[in-house]
């Protein structure tokens, strides 16, 4: 009898010391993914034409003539959370044609980002697509 209550002691023991060591590990990595769907109408028309809605969560940039680039900004934020990493990617037919003017950064504050469409001279007319995906990773 006398064995089972130090079996119990050391049980017990193991345990309280293993709740401590699991109090200590970190917690692991928290990340949300937001994914934008991207447009871009290629056209031989003269005029290339896109009026804003900034309140849509696409990138839209309207049509535009084989060999410019089409400019827009995005504003990321981290509203209430903890600083970050932000990775941006891209997919699609129009991701060769994408540069960003910033990626792979800690957010501790807003950040505006330069979203640029570079089509090519010999893009052929039609729509193009795609998406970006943003990546925040955060460490609890």
């Amino acid at each position: 009898m006398k064995y089972i209550y130090y079996l119990f002691a050391a049980v017990a023991l193991l345990a309280t010391s293993l709740c401590g060591c699991m109090e200590s590990v970190p917690d692991p990595m928290e990340t949300t993914t937001e994914v934008l769907p991207m447009f871009i109408r290629v056209t031989d028309e003269q005029i290339g034409v896109h009026i804003a809605d900034e309140s849509q969560k696409e990138f839209n940039f309207g049509s535009t003539l084989p060999g410019t680039a089409v400019i827009k900004t995005m504003k990321i934020t981290r509203g209430d959370q903890p600083p970050a990493v932000v990775s941006i990617s891209v997919n699609g037919s129009i991701a060769s044609w994408l540069e960003l003017s910033e990626n792979n950064f800690l957010l501790d504050d807003q950040k505006q980002i330069e979203v640029t469409v570079n089509v090519p001279t010999d893009a052929s007319e039609g729509t193009y697509t795609g998406s970006l995906m943003i990546t925040y990773k955060q460490e609890r």
